[in-house]
């Protein structure tokens, strides 16, 4: 399970990685428009959660403070800006 949640969460970060190249060619309401739609909205999520999972399965993130902020702090900005999102929003109604 942990070796496939570490896959998993790599494959993750390396779409983000695309994700933002190509935002970053879009222009500033295009990119905005593109980050906000409903299914990167749920890639979003589906981000978070297995940043979750993996605070949860990894008990070595318990023992090491700073590793744990790290992958709490980023779900925290994950959540807010979900949260702050006019998709976000329109979601939660």
């Amino acid at each position: 399970m942990k070796n496939w949640i570490f896959h998993l969460g790599l494959a993750a970060i390396a779409v983000l990685c695309l994700l933002s190249i190509f935002g970053a060619f879009l222009g500033a309401e295009n990119a905005r428009a593109f980050f906000n739609s409903v299914p990167l909205a749920a890639w979003w999520i589906g981000f978070t959660v297995l940043l979750v999972m993996s605070i949860a399965a990894f008990r070595a993130l318990h023992k090491r403070s700073m590793l744990f902020l790290m992958h709490a702090g980023c779900v925290l900005i994950l959540l807010g800006g979900l949260w702050g999102s006019r998709t976000g929003q329109k979601m939660t109604a």
